[in-house]
């Protein structure tokens, strides 16, 4: 992950918790590993401790906007696609986008 996310700006749309958002911030400052969506440039999913946090990341900028959490027991497509697939559409981790 790129230096530009040491400090990110979250803004979440919907009404997360504080404590989301904090684990966010650090996931996102600690080089965390982050999936991207297939279907959608500068979209990526994150692994917290207990949840998983579906973000966009504004090109070129340190604002991240968190779109949604789910339980890292629940397995979204994207994740099943992920962890299942040998194919194209595997998912792999990679940086974050400066």
């Amino acid at each position: 992950m790129s230096s530009i996310l040491k400090q990110p700006q979250v803004q979440a749309l919907r009404d997360h918790s504080a404590e989301a958002i904090e684990e966010l911030r650090q996931l996102l400052a600690s080089d965390a590993p982050a999936h991207p969506d297939p279907q959608r440039a500068d979209f990526f999913e994150i692994e917290g401790k207990s949840l998983v946090y579906f973000v966009y990341i504004l090109p070129g900028s340190r604002n991240v906007v968190l779109l949604a959490t789910w339980s890292r027991e629940e397995q979204p497509y994207a994740a099943r696609v992920r962890r299942g697939a040998s194919d194209s559409k595997s998912l792999e981790a990679e940086p974050l986008p400066c």
